[in-house]
Parts: C-alpha cells; sequence; structure tokens
C-alpha cells in the first residue's frame, strides 16, 4: 500500500491546485470532502477540526491501475494509526479492505494517503466503472472524519477547479454513462450543465451546457470572473431511464472557491488574536506565532510600528528562536511573477564582525587631574598605559602611567604624571614611541613664539616599579615639526634607529615637510640626529608648506602620506617612496610623486594593510569636512590605486585627526571627531583585493567633545582603548576622556526575515538584506541571489521582486526619510513551488505591512 506526499510525481495533476477551503466548505460529489467542525453540524466535541478530500486518478494503459487518493487540505493532523477502509465494487471485483498508516507520522496538511493495492497487493486495476467508498476513521477520538462515496456510475464528478487566478478559474468534471442505455443516449442524450453562483445561492445560478459528451471522459471549462471573490459551482446531469422512460435528473453537490487577488497575503499585525497572525487578502490564510521564551522574555511580540499601530518583533537568541509559520497554500504558488513589499528595522541584538559596545567611559580630569589636549598611549605593561597630553590650553606636556583593566573598563592612575617639557614652551603633537621594554621617547614640535621652531625627542624611563623619569632631551632642527610619524628603522647594538616624518607650516617660507632619521642608545637615552631629507629640496617644483606627514614601511623601501599647501585656501595630498640606507641618509625612489587628493587633503593617516600583498589605506579628510579611507598598492617602482577601495564618513569641521587601527585581517576601526565636535568610533572592512564595502559595520558615539584620538588595543582579542582630547576648555565642557569598548569579530550570521524553503527568502544580517529566489529553466533549477545595503537600527521599505517577463531579480531598498537604492540581478526561469509553509523569522528586528503580491 503505497503513502505519497501530494508533492510527488506519482501524484495526479488534479492537486495541483485543489480546492481551498478555508471560509465554506461543501460536499462533493465523487470528489469527497469530509468536515469534522464544532461549528457546523458535529454534536461531537472531542472531534477534530480536518478537511479531506477523495479523489480517484485514472491511469489508462494496458494494465490499467488506478489509485484511490484522500488528500489532507486543512484543519488539525490526524495521528499516524488513522484507519482508511475503500469498497470497490465492479463487474469483476467485489471486495473492501482497511489500510492503517501506522509505520508513518502524523497525517500533515498538504500530504496525501494514496491507495493503488488491496490487501494482497493486487493492483486496483480499471476503476473507471466501479462503485467506490471510502470511510477514515480516527481512533484517538474514536470518530469517522470521512465517510463518502467517490463514484457510483452513471455519474458526472464534480472536481476541483483545475486553476484559480485573480480573474477567473477552470472548471471540470470528470463523467461516466456507462448504465445508460446508448439507444437512450441517441433519441435523449444526457444533458449536462455546470451551474454557478457568487456565493453559494442557487437561485439564479449561471449556467453552462457541456457539449459534446461521449460514454465517458474529463471535461475542463475555464470561465472569467472577479478577483477576490467567493463563488461555488456544481453539476446537473439530465437523462432517460431506459427502464421507466422517465427523465432523470441527479443535481451534484456544490464545491465552493474564491478566486485570488492580486494580493496574496497582507499581514499588518493590527488586530491578531493572541499567537496567531492574520491574513487580510482573500481567501484568508492565516498563521501561528511559535514562541519561545527565555530568560528575556517572549521572543515574538508586537510592538508600535513605524508608522502607527502594531510591527512583530522578533528578540530571538541563538538558542531559542520564535517564529511565525503560516501554512501553504496555492495562492502562494506564483509561478511567473512575485514581489514582496514590506518593511524591516534591523536591530544590533546580534554579534557580528564590527560590532560595538561602550564597556566604560571615564573622564581624563578625573584620573590625573588635569586637563587634557592631543593625548597619545602606549602600552607598557600587561595592563599598564602610558600616556603624553598637553595641560589644556597652557604650555607644557605630561606623561602619566595609567591602569586598564578591560573586563568593566575602569581606569586608575598608577603613578602621578610627570612634567617632561617645561610649561613655557608651546607644544605640538606629542607622540610616544617604544624603545626598549623600559626605554620610551616622546616627539613632539615645539615653539615659544612660532619663530624659530624646533622638533623635540625626550626620552623617559618607565621602570614599572618605580615612577616614570625623563632620560634625555634633544633639540632638533629649526622646523616646526608639526605631526610626527614614527617608525622602528633597525637595531645595532646599544643603539636604535628610527625615521621620524615631520609635517612643516606654512607661516614659515622656507618650512617643509622633512624625514629625519636618528639613533637612541638603550643605556643612557641619548639622542642624535642622523639623516634629515627634506621634500622640499627634491624636486624642480618644490613642495613648500607640508603641513602633515605620515610614514609606513614597504618592503626595504618607505611610504610617504604628506599634505601640502599651495596657496589661495588649495591643499594637495601627495604619496611618494624614499630609501632609507644604513647610514640614516635617504633618497626618492621612482615614479617620485602620486597625487590621491586636489585642493582638499588633511591629516593622512597610512597603514599597512597586507605587506604580502603591498596593500596600503590612506584615511584622511577634504576640505568637505568628508573623511576618506582609500587603498593602495605601493610598490618600489610604482603606486596604484585599487579600483573600489574608497569609503567615505563624515568628520569635524574643527579637527580632522583620526587614529586607525586593524582589529583583525579585514576588520578596522577608525576613532574621530564628528560634526558635532563629539568622539567617535567606527568599524569597516576591507577585503581581500583591497576593496571597501561603502558603509560603516557599525558606529559608536562617546561623549559631547571628543578631539585628536590615539587607540590601542588592550590585553584581551577585542577590547580596545579609545583616548579623546579638547580642543577647547570652557569650565562647562569635559576635559577629554578614555573610552574603553569591545569590538566583535565574529562572522555576521544571516538570519531569515520572510522565506518558503526551496521557493524564496529574504535575510538580514543586520548589515545587509540577501533575497534568493529559486527558478527553473529547461529542468534545470538554479539559487539567484541579490543583496543590498541595512541603515540599521532604522526602518526600512523593502521590495523584494522578481518577473519571467522582466528576467530580473531585484532588490529596492529606502530607510526611512532617504532615497531609494536598487540592487539587481539578471536571471530567467519559472519559479519553483513547495507545499512548505511561509515563515516570518527568526531574525533580530521588526517586521510591518508584509504584502505578497502577484505582480
Amino acid at each position: 500500500m503505497g503513502f505519497l506526499r501530494s508533492d510527488e510525481h506519482a501524484v495526479s495533476e488534479i492537486f495541483g491546485t485543489l480546492l481551498l477551503v478555508i471560509i465554506a466548505v461543501g460536499v462533493f460529489s465523487a470528489i469527497s470532502l469530509a468536515v469534522v467542525n464544532p461549528f457546523l453540524s458535529s454534536s461531537e466535541t472531542n472531534q477534530r477540526f480536518v478537511t479531506l478530500v477523495g479523489s480517484i486518478d485514472f491511469r489508462p494503459g494496458a494494465t490499467p491501475h488506478d489509485r484511490v487518493i484522500v488528500k489532507h487540505c486543512g484543519g488539525q493532523p490526524l495521528p499516524a494509526n488513522t484507519r482508511i477502509n475503500v469498497t470497490i465494487r465492479n463487474e469483476s471485483r467485489d471486495f473492501s479492505y482497511d489500510v492503517v498508516f501506522s509505520s508513518y507520522a502524523s497525517w500533515l496538511i498538504g500530504s496525501s494517503k494514496i491507495m493503488d493495492r488491496d490487501n494482497s497487493g493486487i493492483l486496483l486495476g480499471d476503476l473507471k466503472n466501479a462503485f467506490v467508498k471510502v470511510v477514515v476513521f480516527d481512533p484517538e477520538t474514536n470518530t469517522t472524519v470521512m465517510d463518502k462515496i467517490l463514484q457510483d456510475p452513471p455519474y458526472v464528478i464534480t472536481l476541483p477547479p483545475v486553476s484559480i487566478s485573480e480573474t477567473g478559474a477552470t472548471f471540470r468534471l470528470s463523467y461516466n454513462f456507462k448504465y445508460i442505455n446508448p439507444i437512450a443516449l441517441e433519441t435523449q442524450p444526457a444533458a449536462v450543465v455546470f451551474e454557478y453562483v457568487i456565493g453559494d445561492d442557487f437561485s439564479s445560478p449561471t449556467k453552462i451546457p457541456v457539449l459534446h459528451l461521449k460514454s465517458s471522459g474529463d471535461v475542463s471549462i475555464p470561465v472569467t470572473l472577479s478577483s477576490g471573490t467567493k463563488y461555488s459551482y456544481r453539476t446537473n446531469l439530465s437523462y432517460k431511464d431506459v427502464i421507466t422512460g422517465q427523465i432523470v435528473n441527479i443535481l451534484g453537490d456544490s464545491i465552493s472557491f474564491w478566486t485570488y487577488q492580486v494580493n496574496r497575503g497582507i499581514y499588518n499585525f493590527e488586530s491578531d488574536a493572541p499567537g496567531k497572525i492574520n491574513d487580510s487578502s482573500i481567501p484568508w490564510n492565516n498563521g501561528t506565532v511559535h514562541d519561545v521564551s527565555g530568560p528575556s522574555g517572549p521572543h515574538v511580540t508586537h510592538v508600535p510600528g513605524f508608522f502607527s499601530g502594531l510591527a512583530l518583533n522578533f528578540s530571538s537568541s541563538t538558542t531559542d528562536n520564535g517564529y511565525v509559520d503560516i501554512p501553504h497554500h496555492d495562492k502562494l504558488d506564483l509561478v511567473d511573477k512575485i514581489t514582496i513589499n514590506t518593511w524591516i528595522k534591523p536591530n544590533k541584538n546580534d554579534q557580528f564582525m564590527g560590532n560595538l559596545s561602550e564597556i566604560k567611559n571615564t573622564s581624563m580630569f578625573d584620573i590625573i587631574g588635569k586637563r587634557c589636549r592631543d593625548p597619545d598611549i602606549i602600552q607598557v605593561d600587561d595592563d599598564l598605559y602610558a600616556v603624553v597630553y598637553l595641560n589644556g590650553t597652557a604650555g607644557g606636556a605630561f606623561l602619566c602611567i595609567v591602569n586598564i583593566n578591560e573586563t568593566n573598563g575602569t581606569v586608575a592612575t598608577k603613578y602621578a604624571p610627570i612634567d617632561i617639557i617645561d610649561p613655557s614652551i608651546v607644544v605640538l603633537n606629542p607622540r610616544i614611541f617604544k624603545v626598549t621594554d623600559t626605554l620610551y621617547g616622546v616627539v613632539f614640535g615645539s615653539s615659544t613664539d612660532s619663530h624659530p621652531a624646533v622638533w623635540r625627542v625626550i626620552t623617559v624611563m618607565i621602570p614599572l616599579s618605580t615612577s616614570p623619569y625623563i632620560m634625555n632631551e634633544f633639540v632638533g632642527a629649526g622646523h616646526l615639526g608639526s605631526k610626527p610619524d614614527i617608525v622602528d628603522l633597525s637595531s645595532n647594538g646599544a643603539w636604535v634607529s628610527f625615521a621620524i616624518a615631520f609635517g612643516g607650516g606654512y607661516s614659515e617660507s622656507n618650512d617643509s615637510g622633512y624625514v629625519q632619521t636618528i639613533e637612541i642608545n638603550t643605556g643612557t637615552g641619548l639622542v642624535k640626529a642622523v639623516g634629515n631629507w627634506k621634500f622640499q629640496d627634491q624636486y624642480s617644483n618644490p613642495y613648500k608648506y607640508c603641513l602633515e606627514a605620515a610614514i609606513v614601511p614597504v618592503g626595504s623601501t618607505y611610504a610617504l602620506a604628506f599634505t601640502e599647501y599651495i596657496g589661495s585656501g588649495r591643499y594637495e595630498g601627495h604619496i611618494l617612496v624614499i630609501k632609507i640606507y644604513d647610514d640614516g641618509t635617504m633618497d626618492a625612489m621612482w615614479p617620485p610623486l602620486v597625487e590621491y587628493a586636489y585642493e582638499s587633503c588633511f591629516q593622512p593617516y597610512l597603514i599597512c594593510v597586507n605587506q604580502d600583498e603591498s596593500m596600503y589605506a590612506l584615511i584622511y579628510a577634504n576640505k568637505e569636512q568628508v573623511g576618506v579611507v582609500q587603498t593602495f598598492n605601493i610598490y618600489p617602482d610604482k603606486i596604484v590605486v585599487i579600483p573600489g577601495g574608497t569609503f567615505n564618513f563624515v568628520v569635524s569641521t574643527s579637527n580632522v585627526d583620526t587614529a586607525v587601527l586593524q582589529v583583525n585581517e579585514n576588520l578596522y576601526a577608525i576613532a574621530y571627531t564628528n560634526m558635532a565636535n563629539m568622539g567617535m568610533l567606527l568599524t569597516f572592512q576591507i577585503d581581500d583585493d583591497g576593496s571597501i564595502p561603502p558603509y560603516s559595520l557599525d558606529t559608536l558615539t562617546f561623549a559631547k567633545e571628543g578631539f585628536n584620538p590615539s587607540m590601542i588595543p588592550l590585553v584581551g582579542p577585542t577590547k580596545y582603548a579609545v583616548i579623546y582630547g579638547v580642543w577647547k576648555v570652557p569650565d562647562n565642557w569635559n576635559y577629554g576622556f578614555i573610552g574603553v569598548v569591545n569590538i566583535d569579530t565574529a562572522e555576521a550570521v544571516l538570519r531569515p526575515v520572510i522565506k518558503k524553503d526551496g521557493v524564496f527568502s529574504l535575510s538580514t544580517d543586520g548589515r545587509r538584506f540577501v533575497g534568493n529566489i529559486t527558478v527553473s529553466e529547461a529542468g534545470i533549477e538554479n539559487i539567484v541571489e541579490v543583496s543590498g545595503l541595512v541603515s540599521q537600527l532604522n526602518w526600512n521599505h523593502v521590495v523584494f521582486s522578481y518577473s519571467t517577463l522582466s528576467r530580473n531579480l531585484q532588490l529596492m531598498i529606502a530607510p526611512l526619510g532617504e532615497g531609494t537604492t536598487t540592487y539587481s540581478v539578471s536571471c530567467s526561469g519559472t519559479i519553483k513551488t513547495s507545499v512548505n509553509p511561509l515563515i516570518f523569522g527568526p531574525f533580530y528586528g521588526c517586521l510591518d505591512d508584509v504584502v505578497i503580491r502577484h505582480s
């Protein structure tokens, strides 16, 4: 005895579009519909609500082997040990047998029981002219849920519509006149009439004669109907009885159905009963909430919607996933076109790469008792860090040792701050660097009245067991020395070599950017200058007023990025490659120059992305207050801009300095000051090929004011400290602060928002929306995907669509209050169908106004 689900190949095509009987239920004539419903005729309170449809699948051939099929079309599942009794009588056989499908799981909606053999394993054979009756018994409730004669010749079987659309349906009947005398048919042909009405009142039906009938066969009749309307239809058979000579009229039972609307599902979550999700389209197809509660409470709840009313909120965890289950309905079989229109608001509950969370934020004034400007930070031991900074608007520079607890983010002073330069000296941009485990250098520009200007290096011993103390001071050549950037060159016995790239200043006509090589004695902290290489001296068209510079190793050479002021409010950015020899002297390499920004470039910051691939990233700001990240391949003999390697963010009008760190292979963090002069942190990614997705992974706002940031990783793999100073210091402003943050490094998890397994899905990972659809062409199935960017923590209007005519899979995303961005992928083929349910969730966020359309 066979058991097949209705989507398997052995099932007759008449089940492709079975009658949907959710609203009103009729009793079929020879396709039988048995319904147990306490709101209708049953008096048994323990009976299940269930809709069963029985039919005969005629399979002609040299050896006919027709089948009896009973399909579960709605209501509650039946138990695995449900009994089916089939009675068959024809000219050659008269028998009755029971079928118990005890070896299978519960009898679910959409699945069919198929009987093609009797209890002895003999095929049922030709049932065209047979009497066939089916009885279904539910042993758990001790009730009969179906008792119906499927056929008893002569007959006309009213079958469910072959197809249903927005504007019509195709009626269908099967007939057999075997027991009508052929002579009588010649003198008084059997008359068959289709009758259909809107609703179920047959007092004034529309009648369609069925012509050209033979002794048996099938007939399909297409009819134009109104959209979204309930119809009922039946057959009326009339013939002359050969014995009595009387005209016999047999009126078949009616079948009810709804034509579809263009909208095949409307879910606005406004009038949902507890645990239920209502469909406002016709015919209705409501859903059930599968809500898994956990430590944080319910995971599927109703919350205020994006404009008004209610939305559905999914706050599931990685272990407890609440979702909405909507049973399959044939109206969802949209093979030629589909549009899903909805509003989605992803939440940031999920852990994904680049997700930022603040652990603690501490005022620098509370730690050091002084105002803090232009700070820089370096690790000196496990949880000990050295901070150099300026004291507000006063002169001089200071160094203090602080303890940072990466677990709770607390910051405390380990040793009291020490003066590292006379307060009468105006200090510019102090930067700290490591010489040995206990010896550190602080480099900065300085002046008393800007004429003359000098750069300085102070060496400081930090023994950890006692307070730090100054070892030596070195005063460099007469240059302003702004924005120093330091690289470690080599170690030679007691001496360690460094190269420092400085900017100059346009207040001095002869000042230029330059690179200075120095050596520091590891025992005494003594500093000596070695080589000096001036940008201004290298070219026939000299570069003057080089305000800022950055340096980074490129193999055995070094790349320099610098800003040139060329007058009239114009700034240009340049990259060049130089060679630094063992004796500290330097030469420019070929080509000497790449211009990376015209008329707008400030504070370049150069980092290595991938040394093996010669890949680097330059961060700078333009005069439109846009921060720019641009990737390059830098070689000794050429510099190549990487296509697609640009990312923009908005920076302050007053301070455009940034700090950048590589968190892992593809994840980066930028500390900067935004347009409101608030300290900010954002994360972004650089792909292996150097391209940059044009969106931030996450952003975090720190405090009212934060300028000249410095950032450093803490001991743990995901904890970072970001320190900011102040720019102006009215009494009611902060005095700088240090924030401890966590940066997630886990890859984002793509979670479904709306899906129908095997057909389509719309998902999000909090950073992007991804839609895919399964299409079939020439017998080959393809899953086609399109994706677009998410506006995090905001409502997004999302339209996901496909049409066989346009041959285009499209995803349109419009964040609330912003414009629409459209993403598309070319593809072709018809959309695959499936009896799998429609599912909402489980993703992190809110869902509102879901409309599934045949458009």
